[in-house]
């Protein structure tokens, strides 16, 4: 696939084009054994309440949206192909890194933890798995806009698309005492050597 400059993207919208106004929710079949723990599991990630629930389905919210996850209950499902394509992960944006590193801190003393706590640069993002090991991304904007433009035309994500890991747990300590958030969010180069996937976590 060819390489394509960076732009910012025009609303379908505003280009005439009819499109959708939003994605609406994300909907996971587990086995019934499993059901309880993942309702359980995204209620808790998300602060989320019950819009409507049985034995076999759960609607879950936390915004103005009637549901954003649904979790159904299907027999005779079975585990998925381990390095299977499709899926990769869906993503969940909060508004400022004060917000993300409190909800880290949270669901860390609830025995929830990320896999890949990582600053792409234009992010910062800390990866989860649920019960049925679907992966789940929250994250904050680091950059957009023309500060996003800038980095993506100076070269840092051609030398390194995948980021930086870092420690949660320092990065919230540090910003509780002061340091500056562009400061904290400032990617690093790789260690000579170094590939983008030496970064990378299953």
């Amino acid at each position: 696939m060819r390489k394509f400059d960076a732009r910012v993207v025009v609303p379908a919208k505003a280009r005439g084009k009819i499109a959708p106004v939003r994605m609406s929710h994300v909907v996971l079949n587990t086995h019934p054994d499993n059901y309880e723990a993942m309702v359980a599991w995204y209620l808790a990630v998300f602060e989320g309440e019950i819009a409507y629930a049985n034995d076999e389905v759960a609607f879950l919210g936390f915004d103005e949206e009637h549901h954003r996850i649904a979790i159904a209950a299907v027999p005779h499902v079975v585990e998925p192909r381990p390095k299977a394509w499709g899926l990769n992960h869906f993503a969940f944006t909060y508004e400022s890194l004060e917000q993300l590193l409190e909800t880290y801190q949270r669901l860390k003393q609830g025995g929830i933890t990320p896999y890949w706590p990582i600053l792409h640069g234009p992010t910062t993002s800390l990866y989860y798995k649920d019960p049925d090991l679907n992966r789940v991304e929250l994250l904050c904007d680091n950059l957009q806009g023309e500060e996003l433009l800038e980095f993506f035309k100076s070269g840092a994500f051609d030398e390194n698309f995948m980021g930086i890991i870092f420690d949660p747990d320092e990065m919230h300590a540090k910003l509780k005492a002061g340091v500056p958030k562009e400061e904290l969010t400032r990617r690093e180069r790789l260690a000579e050597g170094q590939t983008p996937w030496d970064m990378y976590r299953e």
